[in-house]
C-alpha cells in the first residue's frame, strides 16, 4: 500500500574466531547492535561449511584460523557468490592487508574488537559492497547493450 513502511530484515552474520571468548563477544554485541548472527565459527572448515549452510549477507573472521589462512577460506566461500569479509586481527600487519586486499574483504578491525567499532564497521563495509555490487549490475548491462548493438557511437563533430 502507498505510504506503508517496509522494515528490511536484519542483516544475517556469520563470524569466526578461533578464540571462543570473540565468539560469544559476537554472541552478545551483534544482536544488540540489530544484527542476526547465524553462526559463530571456529575454524576456516566450519566457516566454509556455515556461510554453505546458511548464505550470510556479510562475514566476521580473524586472520588467524587454526586449520587454514583466512583469505583461502574467502575465496572458497565466494566460489558460490560474492560475500564482504571483516577481517580482524591482533595487529597491524601490512602483508596480510595487501593479501587480504582482494576481491572479498572490505574492511579491517584490530583487536580489541568493541561494540563502537562493529556498529561503524559494519554498516561501512555493506555500503561500499552494496554499491559495488551495483557498479558491476550496470557495467555487465552495458556491456550486453554493447555485445548486442544497442549502444550507437557517440556522434563526433
Amino acid at each position: 500500500m502507498p505510504g506503508e513502511i517496509t522494515i528490511a530484515p536484519p542483516v544475517r552474520i556469520i563470524a569466526a574466531d578461533h578464540q571462543a571468548e570473540m565468539r560469544v563477544h559476537y554472541q552478545t554485541v551483534l544482536p544488540a547492535l540489530g544484527y542476526k548472527l547465524v553462526s559463530a565459527a571456529g575454524t576456516g572448515r566450519e566457516l566454509i561449511e556455515h556461510c554453505r549452510q546458511h548464505a550470510p549477507d556479510l562475514v566476521i573472521a580473524d586472520c588467524k584460523l587454526p586449520d587454514m589462512d583466512l583469505v583461502d577460506a574467502a575465496e572458497e566461500v565466494c566460489l558460490a557468490g560474492r560475500i564482504p569479509f571483516v577481517v580482524a586481527a591482533a595487529h597491524f600487519d601490512p602483508a596480510q592487508i595487501r593479501r587480504g586486499g582482494a576481491d572479498h574483504v572490505w574492511a579491517y578491525l584490530i583487536k580489541p574488537i568493541n561494540r563502537i567499532h562493529l556498529e561503524a564497521v559494519i554498516p561501512f563495509a555493506l555500503g561500499r559492497f552494496r554499491k559495488m555490487q551495483a557498479f558491476l549490475q550496470e557495467l555487465e548491462s552495458l556491456r550486453l547493450q554493447a555485445k548486442s548493438g544497442l549502444c550507437l557511437p557517440p556522434v563526433v563533430g
